[in-house]
């Protein structure tokens, strides 16, 4: 039965909070610290809570995803709830205007869903990912699109733009075996297709040099353990990613860390072409540098067959094209260079070129004006980037802006009118679905882990999601 959030709040001061990701969670619980009794209410447009920790981090990363159990206690205490599955935006019966209303204040942590483009010619044709689409297939995420439209059995070559954190996620996934991964919440319908792919090479790329490179020690190290992989790197690739300056470009406190990634990224195997790779049947992993896309070349079908890129060569630390150019043939491609956030509503600024709504430490600009009772955290503050620890960071920031205005007396008492935001969510057709419904929901995605020796088995269809909240 679906639970109508009617309930008695032990204090007048208020919080709405549009997602429930890290961002949100975070802000919310050192907010809490100092005011125990704030009413703090998640209004999330997906069924479930969590975010990213859900659907972005890779399966095989359940040390991170266990950071669900701290928030699954804040969203059970007393003062929490959680409407899922509602959405709320300019165009929405519940907006912005109607949470000011209701609450002290409202908190914008909706996360960042949309993805940079590379800009260049026939980047959308067949067989050209952005990486989010591939990270929320393989995480079984509700708007993941249909596995027809995952084709890894076509090609053995695949290049992924970009050396981030995700963009290892994906050549790791794409590496390893059924038993790598048979245990961890990866949908039956996922392992089979991951598993039975027939790339041989994955062909990784950036437009800078190695000491610019975005992936941490920890996960290129990870990528470089993945059993049945040999890794390589390219000899004049590598010794041109250095300038005479380079270690003056990094600052004191992190250049020790910096030579460790460096040095081992350097243990990778070095090669002047793709001809002198080892032939042993396993897979092979080519970290490229100092190539910047150029164009995409699609075979009659419309498929990509081809990717052009310039040669860069760095000044200051910065990629700048020259005239001379390489190229990759392959079937698949991942563009994994960014996500970005968008504006949902009308009076927030939002600046389109950063993709992150104006602010002053967590302070929302409204109409051209810093807002008293308006703040913003997570990846719609600060871009999409960085690791939890500093999705963390921020939002200690935003709570401790929150807090100020709090003890300045600058945010008004108000305590929801829950039959106004009840009737407006019907209004919109859906049905909310609370932290106890998704408890019932993941509880049943865990037992029936257990029954295949997996973590968890995810629900993908929102029906079962409301079968399952019934009983």
């Amino acid at each position: 039965m679906f639970c109508k959030f009617i309930h008695k709040r032990f204090s007048t001061l208020s919080l709405a909070v549009v997602g429930s990701g890290p961002g949100a969670i975070f802000t919310a619980k050192h907010l809490m610290k100092k005011h125990t009794n704030i009413v703090v209410d998640f209004y999330e447009k997906f069924p479930h809570p969590f975010g990213l920790i859900r659907t972005g981090v890779a399966p095989d990363h359940q040390d991170v995803k266990n950071i669900e159990h701290e928030f699954s206690h804040i969203l059970s205490l007393p003062q929490t709830k959680f409407f899922g599955n509602v959405i709320v935006n300019k165009d929405t019966p519940l907006n912005l205007e109607i949470l000011k209303k209701n609450y002290s204040a409202v908190l914008l942590a909706y996360g960042a869903h949309g993805d940079i483009t590379l800009g260049i010619k026939n980047e959308d044709c067949k067989g050209c990912f952005n990486s989010r689409n591939f990270v929320n297939w393989y995480n079984s995420s509700f708007d993941r699109i249909s596995n027809d439209k995952i084709i890894l059995n076509k090609t053995e070559d695949c290049v992924i733009i970009g050396n981030g954190n995700v963009a290892i996620d994906i050549a790791r996934m794409l590496s390893k075996s059924f038993e790598d991964l048979k245990q961890f919440d990866v949908g039956d319908d996922v392992l089979e297709i991951i598993c039975n792919n027939t790339i041989k090479n994955i062909h990784m790329v950036a437009r800078r040099g190695v000491n610019q490179a975005a992936f941490t020690t920890k996960e290129i190290r990870e990528l470089h353990g993945v059993k049945g992989l040999n890794t390589y790197i390219f000899e004049d690739e590598i010794k041109n990613s250095f300038e005479a300056d380079s270690e003056l470009q990094v600052l004191p406190n992190e250049r020790r860390q910096l030579k460790r990634k460096v040095d081992l990224v350097k243990s990778f195997d070095m090669i002047n072409n793709v001809n002198q790779i080892k032939k042993d049947g396993r897979k092979n992993l080519f970290l490229r540098f100092l190539n910047r896309p150029k164009e995409i070349i699609s075979d009659n079908t419309g498929t990509i067959s081809e990717i052009i890129f310039n040669k860069t060569k760095l000044i200051k630390g910065q990629a700048v094209a020259t005239e001379e150019t390489t190229s990759i043939k392959c079937g698949l491609l991942f563009k994994s260079i960014g996500y970005k956030s968008h504006s949902i509503f009308d009076t927030v600024d939002f600046n389109s070129k950063s993709s992150v709504i104006i602010n002053d430490k967590g302070k929302v600009s409204e109409n051209k004006v810093i807002s008293d009772n308006l703040f913003v955290s997570g990846w719609v503050k600060t871009g999409a980037k960085g690791v939890l620890d500093t999705t963390l960071r921020e939002a200690v920031d935003t709570a401790d802006t929150i807090n100020k205005q709090i003890e300045g007396g600058f945010l008004k008492n108000k305590t929801p009118n829950y039959d106004e935001i009840n009737s407006l969510i019907a209004k919109s057709g859906v049905k909310p679905i609370s932290f106890k419904d998704w408890e019932k929901v993941s509880n049943y995605e865990i037992e029936e882990g257990k029954k295949k020796g997996k973590i968890r088995d995810k629900v993908t269809d929102i029906n079962k999601v409301f079968e399952l909240i019934k009983h």
